[in-house]
């Protein structure tokens, strides 16, 4: 619930339990006898510096904030009062001059009325005192609502994913560990803090979340970085909405139609408000504990120290033992994911349906998965460890990291005993090693087993084939030219792509990009051919 805190504007929506706003009351003053005067035009008087008690009808919270924004903006009142019925109206109430807060209220979508001895009247378009047949509305028996009642209805409009140098993420334990791991690969540093995820409205005690911050010094988080983050499930990807901090949180993907200079500082200082996605709805977070460097969480491989022992005569060194170390620049396509068995569950609801699905191929292993294509993925997978291809023949790397000391490619090929028949992919938790006759199109994860034919030939069938085997023998005594364009019939696009990922794992780079050309698949024929180019 909105504490009503004062902004810098010298505004707040007052609270649920705060009564409402009153005129002051005018000073006693000595009654004495006054000669009757004239009373001065109504273009003459003053109405716009004199406070009223003014309301504005609403249609959508979105058109109601917009006005109080304005209202902050000119310094119009000091307070407002908001409320809501059953139809979905929303409704403002403020002390300020007439004719200035009729303006606004119409330039927000709303419709303005003045309350006369406790009545409220609707205002007419000239900016006059409503008439006795103006319309009434008893809008004081409304239910009042406070500002967080408001950001539960606000619109959000759909749009490009935005980036910036800081984004925020509020994820599951589960994710967070692949999101740490995936940012610190490109150079983004993570902090994270627990904290407890509350609906924007009602008293549901929450479910505990972690809230984590990635930031790239002197650069944006890296849009690739942020797309992903914000394509996985349970998880919010948002920025700052307003220039106040970080107490106001809008997803990446949608804009908010009005300012929001005013209302990130009217949020109370111990909560962040977070606008999201619609699957993932709008909730405050109550964030508690340290934060972080997301950096703990990465386990280094263990470096042995050499000693020398004393008063010997010397040896030989020993060899250097190769680890891997994070590469200080990423570039490239990715080539392969690695999945285990719950991200390969989830690979099969992702992956059902797009494009992608028809020329991708999966290798299955014990508890981790290999998913590459031809060419290189032709789409991001946000989940898995994504792989570069590095040689010899279907050798894959985990994307981020290199080999310290640096191991050339027959180096490479005797220390992991790359063949003809394997595929290996080495990451910074271990090595797996996949055989590559049990490579599967990817679709064969969701689809199901085909239908049973029914077998056998009725009569009419069967005399159909007696017409069929007389026009076959009819084209048996064609010329050899029709034969042999009966023989050039192309292959069908899977066979093309299954030979394709095949010649790629065993490093035949020309023969793949030549099959993919002939699939229709130039993009990734195109990539295997700079690939090949750069080799020789």
């Amino acid at each position: 619930m909105t504490k009503g805190k004062v902004s810098r504007f010298g505004f707040r929506i007052a609270r649920l339990d705060e009564e409402p706003p009153q005129p002051a009351p005018p000073e006693p003053e000595e009654p004495e006898p006054a000669p009757p005067v004239e009373p001065e035009p109504v273009e003459s008087q003053p109405a716009a510096s004199t406070p009223d008690p003014v309301g504005g009808r609403f249609h959508s919270a979105s058109c109601l904030l917009s006005f109080l924004s304005a209202v902050a903006g000119v310094r119009l009142s000091s307070r407002a009062t908001c409320r809501r019925n059953d139809q979905g109206a929303w409704w403002a109430e403020l002390y300020a001059p007439r004719a200035a807060a009729a303006n606004l209220i119409w330039t927000g979508g709303g419709l303005p009325y003045l309350r006369q001895n406790d009545t409220w009247r609707a205002l007419p378009g000239s900016g006059d005192l409503p008439g006795a047949d103006a319309e009434t509305l008893d809008a004081d028996k409304w239910p009042r609502v406070a500002l967080n009642d408001l950001m539960d209805r606000v619109g959000l409009r759909a749009g490009r994913n935005r980036t910036s140098g800081r984004v925020f993420v509020v994820t599951n334990g589960l994710l967070a560990r692949w999101i740490v791991r995936r940012a610190y690969a490109l150079n983004t540093r993570v902090t994270l803090q627990q904290a407890q995820r509350l609906p924007m409205t009602g008293d549901d005690p929450g479910n505990p979340v972690l809230f984590l911050t990635l930031t790239r010094r002197g650069a944006s988080v890296p849009a690739a970085l942020v797309q992903a983050v914000s394509a996985l499930p349970y998880t919010t990807a948002a920025l700052q909405a307003g220039p106040g901090g970080d107490n106001l949180l809008l997803d990446v993907g949608y804009r908010l139609p009005l300012t929001t200079a005013m209302i990130g500082e009217l949020i109370p200082p111990d909560e962040t408000w977070v606008l999201g996605a619609p699957e993932e709805g709008r909730f405050r977070l109550s964030r508690h504990g340290e934060v972080l460097d997301g950096a703990g969480f990465l386990q280094a491989p263990a470096t042995p120290v050499a000693q020398t022992p004393a008063g010997q005569a010397p040896v030989l060194p020993q060899p250097i033992p190769v680890r891997l170390v994070p590469k200080g620049r990423v570039s490239g396509h990715i080539d392969a994911v690695l999945l285990d068995d719950t991200e390969l569950d989830w690979l099969r609801t992702w992956l059902a349906g797009r494009p992608a699905g028809e020329t991708c191929f999966f290798l299955p292993g014990a508890g981790a998965h290999l998913l590459t294509a031809p060419g290189g993925l032709p789409a991001a997978v946000p989940f898995g460890t994504p792989l570069q291809r590095i040689g010899p023949g279907a050798l894959f790397l985990e994307m981020g990291l290199g080999f310290y000391p640096r191991l050339p490619e027959h180096a490479r090929a005797q220390t992991f005993a790359v063949d003809d028949e394997t595929a290996v992919a080495v990451t910074d938790t271990g090595a797996w090693r996949f055989q590559r006759e049990h490579m599967t199109p990817a679709w064969t994860l969701w689809a199901g087993e085909a239908p049973v034919p029914a077998e056998g030939l009725s009569a009419r069938g069967r005399a159909a084939l007696q017409v069929l085997d007389q026009a076959l023998r009819q084209q048996q005594k064609q010329g050899p030219v029709k034969k042999l364009l009966g023989m050039l019939k192309p292959a069908p696009k899977s066979d093309l792509l299954n030979r394709a990922q095949r010649a790629e794992l065993r490093g035949d780079l020309v023969q793949a990009a030549e099959l993919l050309e002939s699939a229709g698949e130039l993009d990734s024929a195109a990539r295997l051919y700079e690939r090949a180019a750069r080799r020789q």
